[in-house]
């Protein structure tokens, strides 16, 4: 599997029990991610994510397990034109984990 590769997330603020949303994550190092998803809802900068990341093979070594859960501050949002006509618009999303 290469880069996109899958994350499940869910804001802090979003109900628990609530289904988790997909996205890809595009970049991931060990400060964080970059993800595109579809515009569910608006984000806010500093706005808190929690992440489900599947780690790709390639950056497998940096990483001690294949999926790891994290949380992390949105830092940047692009909007991003459809890679398709059959896409929506997506949103990019700049993370920085943190701890909790």
């Amino acid at each position: 599997v290469t880069l996109p590769a899958p994350v499940f997330l869910r804001g802090l603020t979003e109900d628990p029990q609530a289904p988790l949303h997909e996205g890809a994550v595009h970049d991931l190092n060990l400060h964080g991610a970059y993800l595109t998803v579809p515009p569910w809802r608006p984000f806010e900068l500093a706005e808190a994510l929690l992440l489900s990341i599947r780690v790709p093979p390639r950056y497998q070594a940096k990483f001690p397990h294949p999926r790891f859960a994290a949380c992390g501050c949105v830092v940047r949002i692009d909007h991003l034109p459809p890679e398709n006509r059959t896409e929506t618009a997506r949103l990019g999303l700049a993370v920085e984990f943190i701890d909790i």
